[in-house]
């Protein structure tokens, strides 16, 4: 298999029209970025650190993140303070971004945007019976044409959002996607969609 042969493809809610009407596997990702607000007096290291963490807690399933992050390592909390363990980095990212301001705002979130397509997807699909578009029309707007019912994944996305002061719902998430034959039954294509939740915490996948 060639890495390079692969047809992914990403999408958001402006070209979601270009979403190929094939299936496959998709996911959807959380689209980083600081917004310019002066919310509530803050400036802008503390808008930079409260949007992180809003982000990460938005990634993290809701229990367990105490567990997670013992063995990730990777961020501790001490005194409202966001910072790096596992490395030697010398400074916060709190006190890094006191350096910086809203004039660097655009180069700051085409990184940041960048930089959201190798964070975990918030959801990990796979379907062969409903197109990508199909499905993706199903997310965002709630509802399973096939079933005639609705769905619940943009209220649990819109709620966890809501408790983090993010102001993002389903329609601004990348839509990213893989076209394949899967040639599986049903049974089997669940049995892998069960691996990738447990593999890739996608954290909106499950209830």
């Amino acid at each position: 298999m060639n890495v390079s042969d692969l047809d992914i493809n990403f999408f958001t809610y402006e070209n979601h029209e270009d979403i190929p009407s094939s299936g496959g596997v998709y996911a959807f990702f959380v689209p980083l970025a600081i917004h310019d607000t002066d919310e509530m007096g803050e400036t802008f290291a503390e808008r930079f650190v409260n949007s992180i963490e809003a982000y990460r807690d938005l990634l993290l399933p809701d229990s367990g993140e105490s567990a997670w992050y013992a063995a990730m390592d990777s961020w501790t909390s001490a005194s409202g303070e966001i910072r790096i363990t596992g490395k030697e980095v010398g400074r916060s990212i709190q006190d890094w971004a006191a350096g910086m301001g809203y004039q660097e705002l655009d180069k700051i979130n085409e990184i940041l945007f960048n930089l959201s397509l190798f964070m975990p997807p918030i959801y990990v699909g796979m379907t062969t019976k409903r197109t990508f578009t199909a499905r993706y029309a199903e997310h965002v707007e709630n509802i399973d044409a096939l079933q005639g019912k609705l769905k619940d994944f943009r209220s649990r996305f819109n709620a966890k959002a809501d408790r983090l002061n993010l102001t993002l719902s389903v329609s601004d998430l990348i839509f990213a996607t893989l076209p394949m034959d899967l040639g599986l039954g049903k049974d089997s294509i669940a049995k892998f969609e069960t691996i990738a939740h447990i593999l890739g915490r996608p954290t909106l996948s499950t209830k």
